[in-house]
């Protein structure tokens, strides 16, 4: 009986922002729907990837029923009643040469960026941890592994300034310069603190550091110099910055146009705010204030697209590498 590979997913290239949002995922609802996915008989293995700039499903089937999205997710689904017209779905060759790409940083935003293969490890290590992984499955993200890495090692893709990161600081540079503000931060994961490290080692004045967990805010403070505080307090340290830049995983506005107001109003320097979030931080109407110059990822991309154009032809060289990849090991599984 044929063992079929589908993809179910939505990218920053098919889905605006705030459709995107809609479909994020906390670590707690990855396992659920992992959950829910093992018990379906016919699906032999799965995998879930989620970042700021995609939701991918990958589904291991034997048999295969059609329609399968409505074998799989109920109407009530982010897929089917939230973001349908947005889906992308992929089979067998398609589907193994889409994740390739993934891997090797060729479908991100930012091209050629390391921090997806890590992404991607985590997806397939829950999958494990959840028992949602077969034989033919292990196979094929063990391989994407081995190609993101060739790629790497074999082309200048992911050389250079590529990070999430580097983009941000290019962006203020560029724009209001780093040199004697004062920068919040919000939130702590990968991105926060490279850009933590980067404001260390450039001896920028002041990092306010807010975090849920406040003794990981502690913490980062330490090795930034900074000061600490809880999110409780986020109004009383807005009025002292020039810079926020946030990237929590709540799952609604930390900062409200509503609750700021009244802190924004008295200020007599501009605020800059990055919001890399997904969903989204900050509340989108505070954009209309006059003080206020607010990006998100999406406003973000003509830088990406600047970094686009430098890469193509060491992208044009992953993409060969890809492909031909691609279509020997799923000629060796379908």
């Amino acid at each position: 009986m044929k063992t079929s590979l589908t993809l179910f997913g939505i990218n920053h290239k098919t889905t605006p922002l705030n459709v995107r949002e809609k479909c994020s995922l906390t670590e707690s609802k990855i396992r659920s729907e992992l959950q829910r996915l093992n018990k379906i008989p016919f699906i032999k293995g799965c995998v879930i990837l989620f970042t700021c700039n995609r939701t991918e499903y990958y589904l291991l089937c034997c048999p295969k029923p059609e329609p399968l999205s409505s074998a799989i997710f109920p109407p009530s689904h982010m897929f089917i009643d939230g973001a349908s017209h947005h889906v992308y779905t992929k089979e067998d060759f398609a589907a193994v040469w889409h994740l390739f790409r993934v891997a090797a940083g060729l479908d991100s935003q930012m091209l050629g960026e390391n921090e997806v293969l890590f992404q991607v490890k985590e997806a397939y290590r829950l999958s494990r941890e959840m028992q949602c992984q077969g034989k033919e499955l292990h196979k094929i993200f063990e391989h994407a592994f081995r190609i993101g890495r060739k790629v790497r090692r074999e082309t200048a893709l992911s050389r250079g300034n590529v990070s999430l990161a580097s983009l941000v600081i290019k962006l203020l540079n560029k724009t209001c310069g780093l040199g004697g503000k004062k920068v919040m931060l919000i939130g702590i994961n990968k991105v926060i603190i490279h850009i933590a490290q980067y404001l260390a080692e450039h001896s920028i004045q002041t990092a306010f550091i807010g975090n849920r967990t406040f003794e990981k805010a502690v913490a980062l403070a330490r090795v930034l110099g900074g000061q600490a505080f809880h999110l409780d307090y986020l109004n009383d340290f807005m009025q002292e910055v020039d810079i926020i830049i946030t990237a929590t995983s709540a799952p609604h506005f930390i900062i409200r146009q509503e609750k700021v107001l009244s802190v924004l109003d008295k200020r007599i320097r501009p605020l800059y705010i990055i919001d890399l979030a997904v969903p989204r931080d900050v509340d989108p109407d505070l954009a209309h204030h006059p003080q206020v110059f607010l990006y998100n990822l999406e406003t973000l991309q003509p830088l990406v697209d600047t970094n686009i154009i430098n890469k193509q032809q060491e992208a044009q060289k992953a993409e060969l590498i890809v492909a031909a990849a691609a279509q020997e090991f799923a000629a060796q599984i379908f």
